[in-house]
């Protein structure tokens, strides 16, 4: 941040109109919300970012080859900057770590795998690595992230959420419902899920009354709609 007054005195027009443009994304990405999740944001600042790295190693590498000191002052610059870049590591370092099993020693990926068809579709309780999802199957919902991303409305879908997994639905509506929205099996996943407090999974007729064709030992567990939903 330092450095762009001085690009934008150093840099040739055409260049110069390059940095502007980038600075006028970097202001916009955070004066504007151009998605349902101000987070999307972030890949215009990423571009931004990438966009002033460039500028200024050409900065720096014309002034390499101007004189001695020049070549002092890159260098302090160039030090001065990789420090700064580093500390971009301690959000890595202290980030929490998550243990996830690999496809071949999951049990619930593997019996996903061999009992279901490649183009089910499952209804699941949690998104982010969903054994359903890394069996290669299609899901319901992700978390919305995605979808946002590549301009899908999933409104409609995530507000069957609470219907489907109600604890007061007819059986007869549910199954209705999950047909409707082809689904194909059910999986729940143990805890609390990503589904929002104001749904109770373990309360919802699924859960209390459809019968899990597997369990795993982990907690997962799979129900098949065509057996647990007879339609003529």
């Amino acid at each position: 941040l330092l450095l762009i007054p001085v690009l934008l005195v150093w840099l040739k027009k055409p260049l110069k109109k390059l940095l502007i443009i980038l600075l006028a994304i970097f202001a916009a990405a955070n004066l504007c919300r151009f998605s349902a999740d101000m987070i999307n944001n972030h890949k215009l600042i990423n571009l931004v970012i990438i966009g002033l790295n460039i500028l200024t190693a050409g900065l720096l590498v014309n002034r390499w080859h101007k004189s001695w000191w020049h070549k002092l002052l890159v260098a302090g610059l160039t030090l001065g900057l990789t420090l700064g870049g580093i500390v971009d590591f301690f959000p890595i370092y202290h980030d929490h770590q998550y243990h996830l099993d690999d496809y071949a020693r999951s049990e619930i990926i593997q019996a996903i795998q061999q009992n279901t068809q490649p183009n089910s579709v499952f209804l699941t309780t949690t998104y982010l690595y969903n054994p359903a999802s890394l069996a290669g199957r299609k899901i319901f919902l992700d978390y919305g992230y995605f979808a946002w991303s590549l301009g899908y409305n999933d409104h409609q879908r995530r507000q069957l959420l609470t219907e489907f997994f109600s604890a007061d639905i007819a059986r007869a509506q549910l199954c209705l419902q999950l047909k409707n929205q082809q689904i194909d099996y059910i999986i729940i996943s143990p805890g609390a899920g990503s589904l929002g407090k104001e749904i109770q999974v373990t309360e919802s007729v699924i859960y209390q009354q459809f019968k899990p064709a597997f369990i795993s030992e982990d907690g997962y567990r799979v129900y098949e709609v065509a057996s647990e939903c007879r339609f003529d």
